[in-house]
């Protein structure tokens, strides 16, 4: 798909939303929403959520990464833009390791867990779509959502790395939900610079992060998808670039858009013009 082609995208997916949702909005998960996650596999690891909020009001940008336990160059990126300084408005939150029994069997999900990112509630009533749900992976899963309902961001950037799945042509790439919201979002995102390398595609899987957060709580969602093949620096590059353009494009950065957009955290750190 070309970038010529992404604007009549956008007007389409907006009415296909709109003949599909009418006026009842996006539809609940049975049961009203995320349900509550047991101890033991869920909400213990929001306890790594950072938040860096400025002294002015502004929107809020939710990054997460380390979903995939073999997929780690997002996990350095996030903790990168963890560190600090905090934007000059809003608030940016950041879950740097989602599942860090993951990332410390250096798999792409933990033993005696499935796939977080194929774990989420998806619409409908049939809960036996989910699987089993004693499957700690769907606690997890049920936590992380209910955090983002809580936090309502403008925006949730998911961090991952691709073995070529998504990223067609050996470049990074955004992965689009098909709501108008995500899609026209996108759309600023990729006209931003330093985001000139990246490719779209879509829509993300049932069960995945950006899916759930799309459909089910109606906030615009995207998947980065970087090469595996890359060198890791190249890998944690390309994730702070995504990163310093969302935080342009929600006008948290308190000054304009960059050319060359350098890594977090540096963008956020105000330089005096010569």
């Amino acid at each position: 798909m070309t970038r010529s082609s992404f604007s009549a995208l956008v007007l389409t997916v907006s009415t296909i939303m709109m003949a599909a949702t009418g006026c009842a909005g996006n539809p609940e998960r049975s049961g009203g929403g995320p349900a509550a996650a047991p101890a033991g596999a869920g909400e213990e690891v929001l306890a790594g959520v950072s938040k860096l909020t400025s002294v002015q009001a502004g929107p809020v940008l939710f990054v997460i990464a380390g979903i995939h336990g073999d997929e780690t160059s997002g996990v350095t990126a996030a903790r990168q833009l963890a560190a600090g300084p905090a934007p000059a408005r809003g608030t940016i939150i950041i879950l740097p390791a989602a599942a860090p029994e993951a990332l410390a069997s250096g798999e792409r999900w933990a033993p005696h867990w499935s796939d977080l990112n194929r774990a989420f509630p998806v619409p409908g009533s049939d809960s036996s779509v989910r699987g089993d749900l004693t499957d700690p992976a769907y606690r997890r899963a049920d936590a992380i959502l209910g955090r983002i309902a809580a936090e309502r961001p403008a925006l949730v950037l998911d961090l991952h790395e691709s073995d070529r799945y998504w990223t067609e042509g050996g470049g990074p790439a955004l992965v689009i939900p098909r709501s108008s919201k995500s899609t026209e979002l996108a759309l600023a995102l990729l006209e931003l610079p330093g985001m000139e390398d990246f490719a779209f595609t879509g829509p993300p899987p049932a069960g995945s992060l950006a899916a759930a957060v799309d459909y089910l709580l109606g906030i615009p969602a995207l998947i980065v998808e970087v090469p595996d093949s890359l060198p890791p620096e190249e890998r944690e590059r390309l994730h702070g670039v995504v990163m310093n353009a969302a935080l342009c494009m929600l006008g948290m950065l308190g000054m304009p858009c960059m050319l060359g957009m350098p890594s977090m955290p540096s963008i956020l750190v105000p330089t005096e013009t010569p």
